[in-house]
């Protein structure tokens, strides 16, 4: 656990003191790029760490060029990885044949999309804006996690309205996870105005009334989505008594819907002030990230119901927009000059994201203790998978 705080209290550090004296803008660029660097070697470095390693790390041993279009995610005849995912597992073991090299290069990239668009759109306030990123996006990526990693990178596309690049983005990303193809409507929903009183009434019907969710799942699963999610809305069922029973849902506390309707609130609340103190593009960036908040919340929502489970997955992907709506609520106090309110708004935000982080639950003891790469010769903690490709 202590390097996890030493971590997390570092980088939390930093952007404090960059919050109340602000570095030269230098300074704090070299400062962004020192962080992610640690924060590449630290993801990257790890062994048998972290949710889905021994699948993942499965995966990188047994792909090959023969099997790039025909690797069995969970044994012969079960279901094929997607071809892209599988051909950067091979393109990498062929140059540097080590999953270590695998997990920098893939967190490298990651970590430059999430700076690129950090140092874009909040470039006097990246140091908290990467904090606020950080703690809420994966603790230690998988495939996914480069599915989201393209999606950051789309949001200059999706704020200036070309459409055709963003669905270019999403298709190679499809090719590394199917559920890619569901963030493209969102395109559109991010792109709208965002409506406090129209988005909290959604947001409350999503709360009270989830047996609706069922019935859209019903129709789902005989649609062409299916087909192209290769089964998964049956794979996942979310009307299957046994898939019910197994999967029984994290209802969300009370409390927890009160302060997201809270933080929601307080977002919408700076956004509509800077509304009419700046102009309209100035304000888009802030106006799409609390789109993609709102979006998280509504899924986050439907998730915690029995059967919904893995829509937590698509739900990870507009959590970004937290992060950087995070950064524009405190520094909009700051230049009211409400300095404690902004602090204490930071240390409560960034409080309520790293005790949710899934070290502190520890499943399976796979986060705790972290182990790098020198203990691989160590016994696994990670179930251990076999496949049989033929």
């Amino acid at each position: 656990m202590l390097i996890y705080l030493i971590l997390f209290g570092g980088i939390f550090g930093c952007a404090l003191v960059d919050f109340v004296r602000p570095f030269n803008e230098k300074s704090r660029k070299e400062l962004v790029v020192i962080w992610c660097v640690i924060f590449v070697l630290f993801k990257g470095l790890r062994w048998d760490t972290g949710s889905d390693w021994g699948q993942y790390y499965t995966c990188f041993e047994e792909s090959s060029w023969s099997n790039i279009f025909s690797y069995w995610r969970y044994g012969y005849g079960s279901e094929k990885m997607e071809f892209g995912y599988v051909f950067i597992n091979v393109l990498i073991k062929t140059i540097l044949p080590h999953y270590s090299v695998f997990l920098i290069v893939t967190n490298a990239f990651i970590m430059y999309c999430v700076a690129k668009i950090i140092l874009k759109y909040v470039p006097q306030r990246a140091l908290v804006g990467l904090l606020m990123a950080m703690v809420s996006l994966e603790l230690f990526p998988v495939r996914q996690s480069l599915a989201i990693a393209f999606f950051i990178y789309s949001i200059p596309y999706i704020l200036d309205g070309k459409l055709k690049q963003f669905l270019l983005l999403m298709l190679l990303s499809f090719t590394l996870h199917r559920a890619s193809i569901l963030q493209i409507p969102f395109y559109w929903i991010l792109r709208s105005n965002f409506s406090y009183k129209r988005n909290i009434i959604i947001y409350l019907f999503v709360i009270l009334i989830p047996n609706v969710f069922y019935d859209v799942f019903s129709v789902l699963q005989n649609s062409f989505l299916n087909t192209l999610l290769g089964n998964g809305l049956r794979r996942y069922n979310a009307v299957d008594v046994r898939f019910l029973m197994e999967f029984e849902g994290t209802q969300t506390s009370l409390a927890g819907y009160i302060n997201s309707i809270l933080q929601l609130s307080l977002f919408s609340f700076v956004l509509s002030k800077q509304q009419r103190s700046l102009s309209d593009r100035d304000t888009k960036p802030m106006n799409l990230c609390l789109n993609m908040y709102f979006v998280f919340l509504c899924l986050v929502s439907i998730a915690s119901h029995p059967g919904f489970d893995s829509l937590y997955r698509i739900a990870n992907v507009f959590i970004f927009g937290y992060a950087l709506s995070v950064c524009y609520c405190v520094y909009y106090f700051k230049g009211k000059k409400h300095h404690l309110i902004a602090i204490a708004l930071l240390m409560g935000m960034f409080a309520i994201k790293y005790n949710s982080l899934p070290i502190h639950e520890n499943l399976n003891g796979l986060f705790v203790p972290y182990k790098s790469f020198l203990s691989q010769d160590y016994a696994t903690r990670s179930p251990i998978w076999f496949y049989h490709q033929h």
